[in-house]
């Protein structure tokens, strides 16, 4: 009356599921290496930008202190580095292990740097050398970036294009400039400000 028992299909059941985590698995571990390598570009573009912002943040406030040491005026434009390091130095906080961001380095070349290599300079406003600062608009520019590199660059700024800029996250990012004031900015959009 009663047949042999039927076979159990559990076997298959467990490699069916089995084979679905192993896959649901593998799945979310590429996912994870993919957002992980993606996080590690991006972190890179943001501390690239974060050196170069804060260098110029850092060099307007060390331009302010020279101005403040010596009647006003700004240093001249032929060794404007020189003139400008030992405030630059004493700025708290411009290297160090809980900051990563890097700071030009004002003893040598000025230099800002993608996170692809791309090198750019930093050049101070000819324009503002040696002129007292408090009769200077607020908005005139005071050292930018631009797209040679050398110690004490310094020239009448020119308005570089947003088009030959260094790139972030594969576009051009724009031109970084500071101004009188310490506003920084690149392409003309607000980007940072001595601590405001």
């Amino acid at each position: 009356m009663y047949g042999p028992a039927p076979k159990s299909s559990g076997n298959k059941t467990w490699i069916i599921i089995g084979s679905f985590a192993l896959i649901c698995c593998a799945g979310v571990i590429v996912a994870g290496i993919l957002l992980l390598n993606a996080g590690k570009g991006f972190m890179k573009n943001v501390i690239s930008m974060g050196g170069c912002t804060q260098s110029m943040e850092h060099l307007s406030r060390s331009l302010q202190t020279y101005a403040q040491e010596h009647g006003g005026k700004t240093p001249p434009a032929a060794d404007w580095q020189k003139a400008l390091a030992e405030a630059y130095k004493k700025i708290p906080n411009r290297s160090s292990k809980e900051n990563p961001f890097k700071s030009a380095n004002i003893d040598g070349t000025m230099l800002c740097q993608d996170h692809e290599g791309t090198r750019t300079g930093i050049a101070y406003n000819s324009d503002v050398a040696g002129k007292k600062l408090a009769d200077e608009k607020f908005d005139t520019i005071t050292f930018y970036e631009v797209p040679d590199t050398g110690k004490n660059l310094a020239r009448k700024y020119v308005e570089l294009s947003k088009d030959t800029s260094p790139k972030i996250f594969g576009q051009p990012r724009g031109w970084l400039t500071v101004n009188v004031s310490g506003d920084v900015r690149m392409s003309g959009e607000h980007v940072g400000n001595l601590g405001k």
